[in-house]
């Protein structure tokens, strides 16, 4: 690189770096050092998965999704067991929406529980609500994993209090947009790992695969 520019851009980003903290702008190779680029991956009971995903596991925003009944519930609640024998110090987070889960099920799976932070949809009276909380534990970065379960369960705040008549076309998905947004930065930096598990369906509102009239 030509020394003159070298100069200029190293006390652009000098400048840069005093005005918001030092190291917020670097080169790549700098980065990488520093483990910025890094991210945590949570490997899956699965070797055909952890393979297929080419980084031996889940990492960043994940969506698990397929027909009703496939597994994924299972295959996140296995993959917390997995990491919780290997770390003493794994925490994962469960924001429940389609109240499906019991203390049995947890423990039939072998999640300690005591490790598994909870809330559910209902308790807290809407999706905007639940993934408030669900942001503030991405902000302290104490949880390792963030699960969702699920997002066909989000009921966002203008339907639990409108006509159930009324058509609320892809209210989910814009509460999801703005979520994501602010989450995904947090999570990279605090290395969390987001599970989203959803279904696969073949008509708009309906939460569980084909609707039936």
């Amino acid at each position: 690189m030509d020394k003159d520019k070298q100069k200029r851009l190293q006390a652009s980003m000098n400048a840069i770096n005093k005005k918001f903290g030092a190291d917020t702008v670097t080169n790549v190779a700098e980065a990488v050092k520093q483990g910025k680029l890094d991210k945590k991956i949570i490997a899956t009971p699965s070797l055909e998965l952890n393979d297929a995903l080419h980084c031996g596991g889940l990492g960043g925003i994940v969506e698990l999704y397929g027909p009703n009944s496939s597994g994924k519930t299972s295959l996140a609640m296995d993959t917390i067991v997995e990491e919780q024998g290997k770390d003493p110090d794994f925490v994962a987070a469960w924001l429940e929406t389609e109240a499906s889960i019991t203390p049995d099920i947890l423990r039939d799976h072998g999640i300690d529980l005591s490790r598994l932070i909870f809330w559910q949809q209902e308790d807290v009276g809407s999706a905007e609500s639940a993934l408030d909380i669900a942001r503030g534990f991405i902000t302290a970065g104490d949880v390792d994993m963030l699960v969702v379960n699920s997002i066909a369960g989000l009921c966002p705040k203008v339907e639990t209090q409108g006509d159930l008549e009324k058509q609320n076309m892809a209210l989910t998905a814009r509460l999801l947009s703005k979520f994501f947004r602010v989450a995904n930065g947090l999570a990279s930096k605090n290395k969390i790992t987001m599970v989203f598990i959803n279904q696969t369906r073949d008509n708009i509102g309906v939460m569980y695969g084909k609707l039936i009239i």
